[in-house]
């Protein structure tokens, strides 16, 4: 759970998808290591969740790069 709060209080990029609905923000967290940790949060009409979280090595993937930044 501290992991968690970690990556969605102290991201170190977020990406948004604006096409899709819900709204997807994919939020990225670099870990001591130099590896990523991904976790997805999605908006709805009554408010956010979080969607899931897993690693995605040692960069952001392009397929998540074509998104607009927001941080």
């Amino acid at each position: 759970m501290e992991l968690i709060e970690r990556v969605l209080t102290q991201p170190t990029a977020v990406y948004a998808d604006d096409a899709k609905s819900p709204h997807e923000y994919r939020m990225f967290y670099r870990l001591d290591d130099g590896r990523y940790i991904l976790a997805v949060v999605k908006v709805i009409a009554e408010g956010a969740f979080f969607a899931s979280m897993y690693p995605t090595g040692r960069r952001v993937r392009g397929s998540h790069r074509k998104f607009r930044r927001v941080l």
